[in-house]
């Protein structure tokens, strides 16, 4: 039998007069692994804060897709900011460099853009979402099939 770890049901939000939350259920059991999903502004934040009963801040800052602006920035959200989860790393570059500091400070960090395969190699950890393809499975998958089928380089 499964262990049931969150058992929410009829969720609703409001921010002001406008509701933002329509009967939400969600149902979360041990050892499973639950993402919300959808564009700005579609109630991921809402749903978060209201389950947790908690304030949560989204802050955002242009890396100029740098990574060393890119680093610096996580270092300094982690070191001073308060910072628990980095999101939204797009650019591979600046998506290796925030890895290496996510590691390095045991902070956690999405990377939901980014194909490089170095994310799920040489930087992987357990601070680490990878969500997203990687380069090195795309290439080799589709490579791969195409010879079986009797392609030629």
């Amino acid at each position: 039998m499964r262990e049931l770890m969150l058992d929410v049901r009829n969720l609703h939000a409001w921010y002001g007069q406008s509701q933002v939350l329509h009967g939400v259920d969600i149902t979360i059991n041990r050892g499973e692994l639950v993402t919300l999903l959808g564009r700005n502004g579609a109630g991921k934040s809402t749903t978060l804060k209201s389950v947790l009963g908690k304030k949560i801040d989204v802050i955002f800052a242009d890396h100029l897709n740098k990574p060393d602006i890119g680093a610096a920035k996580a270092r300094e959200w982690f070191d001073t900011g308060g910072v628990d989860l980095i999101n939204d790393l797009a650019n591979s570059g600046v998506a290796r460099a925030v890895a290496a500091v996510a590691k390095e400070k045991k902070r956690h960090i999405i990377v939901n853009g980014a194909s490089n395969m170095g994310i799920t190699n040489e930087l992987c950890s357990p601070y680490a979402i990878h969500y997203a393809y990687d380069a090195y499975s795309l290439a080799h998958g589709t490579g791969k099939a195409v010879v079986e089928a009797g392609g030629k380089t």
